[in-house]
Order: C-alpha cells, then sequence, then structure tokens
C-alpha cells in the first residue's frame, strides 16, 4: 500500500471512535505516535479496584500523563453485587490506589478537567466505612495536599457527603483559579451526627465556595435534599452560568439576593426542586418577575419542578402536584404545599418570554433596581 501523508493520516485517526484508539496504537510505530495522543486525552475510570488501580499506573507513565486533558473517576456501572460488596468492605486498597494517583495530577502538564464522582458511602461491617466512604476519604485527602494546578479549570465533585474531612483547612486552596465548578452534595447518614444538616452545608461547602469567587464562570451547586445554605455574601464577578437543585429560596439563605447580584454577566440559570417557605411572603411569581427585569443579561432559563405529595386538598391529601413551598422545622424539610399554582406558571412564561425576546434580538436590557429588598 502507498504511503500516505501524515497530514491525511492524523485526520484519519481523528475519526477513529476513542475505544478502537488503542488496539490501533499495535498496528505500527506510526499509528502509535499518531493514536498516543488522543487515545489518552480523557481518561475515564471507575471506583473499582482493578480500574483505580489502572488510573494509577496510567498516570506513572510518562509518554502518557503529558497527553492527559481530563480525568473523570465515576461509580461503578450498577449496582455492586453482595460478593462486591463484601470484598470492599474495609478495604483500604481503592483508597490507596486513588491517593497515589490524585497525588500524580500536578505532573499532567496539559490537565485542565477533573470530576470526581465520590459515590454515596455505605456502612462496613461493625460500623466501619465502607469502600466508597474510604474512596472519598482519599480522595479529600489527597486534593488537600496538591494546594492548586495550575491547570486546571473544571472541577466536578459529586457526592461529597458532608463529613469533617471537608474542614480541611487546606482543600479550598485546591480551587482557587478554577472556571467552573459543580458540587453535589448528599447526606447519607442523617442520623449519625448530632449537627444538623445546614450548619454541616455552612461548615464544609461555603468554604469551597468562596475559593473560587475571582475566577468561577460556571457555578453548579446540587443538593439531594431541601437545603438552607447561606449565599448572601457570594459573589462572582464573572458568573455567566449557574444552576441550582434542592436550593430553598427564603431570608435565611438569600438565594434571591444572590441570583440579582450577579445580573451584570448571568446569561443562563437553572433551578432545579427549588422552592420557597410555606407562607412566605414572596412565592415563585414575584421572584419570577425580578428576575424579568433585574437579570438584564439572562438568556436562557431552565426550571424543573418537585412533584411530590402536596396538602392541596381535602379531598385528595397526597395527591401529587408541583411542590414549590417547603415547610422547614430544625433545618430539614417535613412536608410540601403548592399555592398559587396559576400565578407561578404566569410568572415563570414571562420569565421564559424574556429570556427568549432578549437572545432573539441580542440586546441586553438595563436592569432595573426594585423598590424592595429581595430575600
Amino acid at each position: 500500500m502507498p504511503r500516505l501523508p501524515l497530514e491525511l493520516l492524523m485526520h484519519i485517526v481523528d475519526l477513529v471512535p476513542t475505544e478502537d484508539l488503542l488496539p490501533l496504537r499495535g498496528v505500527s510505530w506510526l499509528l502509535c505516535a499518531i493514536a498516543t495522543p488522543r487515545a489518552f486525552r480523557v481518561l475515564r475510570h471507575t471506583n473499582t479496584l482493578r480500574s483505580t488501580i489502572a488510573l494509577s499506573h496510567l498516570l506513572e507513565t510518562t509518554d502518557i500523563r503529558q497527553y492527559v486533558q481530563e480525568v473523570h473517576y465515576t461509580n461503578r456501572p450498577g449496582l455492586p453485587s453482595i460478593d462486591e460488596l463484601e470484598q470492599d468492605r474495609g478495604n483500604s486498597e481503592v483508597g490507596t490506589h486513588l491517593f497515589h494517583a490524585l497525588q500524580l495530577l500536578p505532573q499532567l502538564p496539559v490537565l485542565h478537567t477533573l470530576s470526581l464522582n465520590l459515590a454515596q458511602p455505605y456502612n462496613g461491617l461493625n460500623g466501619q466505612l465502607g469502600c466508597c466512604s474510604i474512596g472519598q476519604l482519599a480522595a479529600v485527602d489527597a486534593l488537600a495536599q496538591l494546594d492548586t494546578i495550575p491547570t486546571l479549570r473544571s472541577l466536578t465533585l459529586d457526592n461529597i457527603f458532608l463529613h469533617d474531612i471537608y474542614s480541611h483547612p487546606r482543600l479550598p486552596n485546591f480551587l482557587c483559579g478554577l472556571t467552573h465548578l459543580r458540587l453535589s452534595a448528599i447526606d447519607p447518614l442523617p442520623g449519625l451526627y448530632s449537627t444538623p444538616v445546614f450548619e454541616r452545608v455552612g461548615l464544609y461547602i461555603q468554604p469551597l465556595l468562596r475559593a473560587a469567587a475571582d475566577t468561577l464562570v460556571s457555578l453548579t451547586l446540587h443538593f439531594q435534599d431541601d437545603t438552607l445554605i447561606d449565599l448572601a455574601m457570594l459573589r462572582y464577578p464573572h458568573l455567566e452560568h449557574l444552576s441550582l437543585q434542592n436550593v430553598v429560596f427564603c431570608a435565611e439563605t438569600g438565594a434571591e439576593a444572590f441570583v440579582l447580584a450577579h445580573a451584570p454577566t448571568l446569561v443562563s440559570l437553572s433551578l432545579t426542586k427549588c422552592k420557597t417557605l410555606y407562607r412566605s411572603p414572596r412565592g415563585w411569581a414575584q421572584i419570577y418577575d425580578t428576575f424579568s427585569e433585574g437579570l438584564g443579561s439572562l438568556r436562557e432559563v431552565a426550571v424543573e419542578e418537585d412533584w411530590a405529595p402536596c396538602a392541596w386538598s381535602e379531598l385528595y391529601p397526597l395527591a401529587k402536584r408541583p411542590a414549590r413551598r417547603v415547610v422547614m422545622y430544625a433545618g430539614a424539610s417535613v412536608g410540601y404545599c403548592s399555592e398559587d399554582e396559576g400565578e407561578d406558571v404566569r410568572g415563570l412564561d414571562r420569565l421564559t418570554e424574556s429570556c427568549r425576546a432578549r437572545a432573539s434580538s441580542g440586546g441586553l436590557h438595563t436592569p432595573t433596581v426594585p423598590a424592595w429588598t429581595a430575600f
């Protein structure tokens, strides 16, 4: 076969699916040299022992780590079997190899994205931590010791469980310089702690949110359950994309004022299962109208409501309706209700229409300062 020009070979390799690049490297030295940078550009591994060891070995290899741009460490697919649970309970090997792999991250010269799905922990035997918990402890310990990675721009920490490990004083240093941050938090063992969940959210999550304040462009903040977190004092001068899930909009959180404070730069807003307090003087209709007027740069809005049993009817007390208001007791949700449903829908329609008009015209609306103080 006549020798193809190098540029043509490189173009052909670019079209090869990622899963076929590794076999392609074994065809010839030339194809190996062309395919290697593309084959190891993105590393995807799961929290099994075998996959974690493989990740550690890859990052130790000089000829590979120079090409790694993204590292994604996620849950094993599907539910673990009983045999896997029994084998992994109390097993520190996963944590040991994950710690070693993460310690090698500063040696990746072009790394810009790190995504860690830290898995929902389960109890081990006799009160010991399960392998998922051990992996989370190891990951946080490793990141806290790294300080910063100059090239890192995007960080995802999914399934953070609210534990003392996140109070490590050096952990926020790792977030400095990020432009994209995604945090999702769970409360896996709510009966284990004497401290209420909303206090632990403030203690462990807020320092992380403050760390990237000067550079952040995109923020995703998701919680497993309805959560009170004080957002009032947080400011991101360059924030363009904001996604909130299960954040309660009320005076205690300052969530509405937090969103409005980013009016000059905010382009897209996503609210998933967010609620207001039961019998709060401000409902979603008023909040949506305020956003329509105050968020002059907003061009995309997405709202996903939580459909839950709501006490809205004496005849059908458990009927599922959009749960727009939450009853909170001691920082935890104890019930839902749906009030002024029609007005809320119309308010969202007005907000959506204003975003659509702004996006189609390409112009910016000058935000107006409301006469009242937003929660």
